[in-house]
């Protein structure tokens, strides 16, 4: 957001926060402004506007990915809950690991989901959980400002992978019917395969 810093009778400093620079400096846009503190305001809103609109994302997303997502947790970390943030600092963790090293700017969907091919010793519901992640902190980076397109768009989760559930057959129903008569759930019991074994 544009500030406007009066430094002399009719004259005024305005300056445009740009973001980041891949040493991790914030970098500033200053311009010398005169005029009434009204029309100093209006200015700043256009410049605002204008630097965005000509160079805004390529100066503020010349960071890597890296830098980005700790920038990303330290904007949002008095939004959500203390678990939530823990869990998106672990997921940070593991994206750094293969995506930290892409520059933000240039980022877009086939080098990601390359790169995302790596997490390969977590369970499948972790690896959507660190996507979704993903999808998040890029998506606010549009929302800042920071690049003009969101580049998860397109990205293919990984689909839950069903696991396969031993099931009892008939020679063993029948077994097990037979080691459970005198039990108090009997009747259940074969209420159960008998359903079982009609569906089979």
């Amino acid at each position: 957001m544009a500030q406007v810093r009066r430094r002399g009778p009719s004259k005024y400093i305005i300056s445009i926060y740009l973001g980041r620079d891949q040493e991790g400096k914030r970098i500033y846009h200053n311009e010398t402004f005169y005029g009434t503190p009204t029309n100093a305001k209006l200015r700043a809103a256009e410049l605002e506007v204008e630097l965005k609109k000509r160079n805004g994302p390529k100066v503020l997303a010349n960071i890597n990915v890296d830098k980005y997502l700790d920038q990303w947790l330290e904007g949002i970390n008095e939004s959500i809950s203390e678990r939530t943030f823990e869990k998106y600092s672990w997921h940070v963790r593991r994206l750094k690991m293969i995506v930290g090293h892409l520059q933000l700017y240039n980022l877009n969907v086939l080098e990601l989901q390359q790169c995302l091919q790596n997490l390969n010793d977590i369970a499948p519901r972790t690896k959507r959980d660190i996507y979704a992640t993903l999808k998040t902190a890029m998506r606010q980076a549009l929302v800042w400002g920071i690049i003009s397109s969101d580049p998860t768009v397109g990205l293919r989760t990984p689909k839950n992978q069903r696991k396969e559930r031993q099931v009892l057959n008939q020679e063993e129903l029948k077994l097990l019917l037979k080691a459970a008569k005198g039990y108090r759930y009997y009747p259940v019991i074969r209420l159960l395969a008998v359903t079982f074994h009609k569906a089979w």
